[in-house]
């Protein structure tokens, strides 16, 4: 297969306000629009949220989510790591075994936190209100076995656990799920080189494809697909990484009117043509593309820091712990701008008592640890 760049990235590091503004956005999107004002109704009724806000947080999933898709946010949260793990990440003077030092202080600490959190959270949680408890966090118990099959991701990759590893913290199967990724992507470079990355994205996108045509026969195969499989998400996350490569930097960038277009026109048969989830399965791709352009363009754009692209450095601290929080807080009858607010600043807390200092201890340890990159 001829190469196409795709491991040989222009080596741009440091830190863009940019890129920390989308993470702010994203992880407020999934905090709010998600889960803060959908759940508040779900625990305290119909008027705890304006119904205007409301009727927006409706007309948002009829849009993205009609067929019981991924979160665009957090779709858009997997394009996003792929552009920086590939922008900052892996490079010939660095190794693998720095890179996996540096990745595993990234994201396994806060992981095992809010595994922890969403499990005593969901006791804590049932205590006032057994039925809504289990109705929100989509946990019904907790064992052993899913806890285990989701700390080692296990069960990204094996359908049969999928919802049982819920485990009171659902959106943390997407964590799950990138940890995964992370490790496919050092297995790429590796072994397989650019045709194993290649190929395991056209076979994702076809075996999407089928299970979007079966999406109504294995409603729980499709759910888990959607929200938990690491071949489903491998396409989006190398769009994120592809987009550093100048080739398809510029594809991208000239031509966002020809993807919006596709994504309308996708859009319009998802929504009113197709009875399939074919149409909305494809469209996820378009859609990774142009969040990849957008992107790309704030990657560049000059800003001061904000609230929002301070919010955005803490965004996994906010992405992790916010659920099993939100849960409790709605559960005795905390307004919901007020619930949002106590999440957001949970997450902010962590980011800077926990996640930021073991992060820095990774990044420290990886500096020790360099080796020569081997690659085939």
């Amino acid at each position: 297969m001829r190469q196409i760049g795709l491991l040989t990235p222009p080596n741009e590091v440091g830190r863009s306000n940019g890129i920390d503004l989308l993470r702010g956005a994203f992880a407020l999107y999934v905090l709010i629009f998600a889960h803060v004002s959908s759940w508040s109704v779900l625990a305290q009724g119909p008027d705890a949220v304006p119904a205007w806000f409301i009727a927006v947080c409706r007309r948002l999933v009829w849009l993205f989510q009609s067929r019981g898709e991924l979160n665009p946010a957090v779709l858009a949260f997997i394009v996003l790591s792929g552009f920086c793990i590939h922008r900052n990440g892996l490079r010939s003077a660095e190794g693998l075994r720095s890179f996996a030092v540096r990745r595993v202080f990234r994201i396994l600490p806060v992981f095992w936190l809010a595994s922890a959190v969403g499990i005593l959270m969901f006791y804590i949680s049932s205590s006032v209100s057994p039925e809504k408890a289990m109705m929100l966090t989509g946990t019904t118990s907790i064992s052993a076995v899913c806890v285990a099959a989701k700390l080692t991701a296990v069960a990204s990759i094996v359908p049969f656990f999928h919802p049982c590893d819920f485990a009171g913290n659902a959106p943390l199967l997407t964590v799950m799920v990138e940890i995964g990724l992370y490790a496919f992507y050092g297995l790429v470079f590796l072994r397989g080189g650019e045709t194993l990355a290649v190929r395991a994205c056209a076979v994702s996108v076809a075996i999407g494809i089928i299970v979007a045509a079966l999406s109504s026969r294995l409603p729980s195969i499709y759910n888990w697909w959607q929200n938990s499989s690491l071949l489903a998400f491998l396409p989006y996350w190398w769009i994120g990484a592809a987009v550093c490569v100048p080739r398809f930097r510029d594809a991208i960038l000239r031509y966002p009117i020809y993807l919006l277009g596709a994504w309308i026109a996708l859009t319009v048969s998802t929504l009113f043509l197709d009875p399939t989830a074919i149409s909305s399965e494809i469209r996820k791709l378009v859609l990774a593309a142009l969040i990849a352009w957008l992107i790309l363009k704030l990657d560049t754009v000059k800003l001061p820091e904000n609230p929002l692209t301070l919010i955005g450095r803490a965004g996994y601290s906010i992405y992790a712990l916010h659920a099993p929080i939100v849960v409790y807080l709605c559960l005795t009858g905390v307004p919901w701008w007020i619930n949002a607010a106590i999440a957001t600043g949970c997450g902010v807390l962590s980011f800077y008592a926990f996640e930021n200092p073991i992060d820095r201890i990774g990044r420290h340890l990886a500096k020790s640890r360099r080796s020569p990159l081997q690659t085939v």
